[in-house]
């Protein structure tokens, strides 16, 4: 029964944009986009602690609650805009914002200090 609902509302998205003069590839590509960005969220604070592995660090968010996050070698890190590696985005003290799904971060843009 999923899978006919799946299918029907599947035929239903598609066909949907067409009849108000979207097309619908460009509907669906955009509704795929809006999903995932839902599914990912965003943190900021101060980076607090980090792992001497660099598998994991915390940032001490505004409201003084510490939030620790994973990270692989998909993750990318920025500092002060520019793309670089984790070892030279990441230290103690500078303010960074964490884009992140379960605990892990896909994005960790960092700010260094002024």
């Amino acid at each position: 029964m999923k899978i006919i609902c799946l299918t029907t509302t599947a035929i239903a998205l598609s066909s949907a944009p067409a009849i108000a003069g979207v097309c619908p590839d460009a509907f669906l590509t955009t509704l795929r986009t809006a999903m995932v960005q839902r599914a990912m969220d965003e943190a900021e604070g101060t980076l607090a602690v980090i792992a001497a592995d660099g598998s994991t660090f915390s940032i001490l968010k505004a409201d003084d609650h510490y939030a620790k996050y994973s990270v692989d070698d998909k993750t990318v890190y920025t500092l002060d805009g520019k793309e670089v590696e984790r070892d030279v985005a990441l230290a103690v003290g500078r303010h960074a914002k964490v884009t992140y799904e379960k605990d892990l971060a896909s994005r960790v843009d960092v700010m260094s200090e002024k």
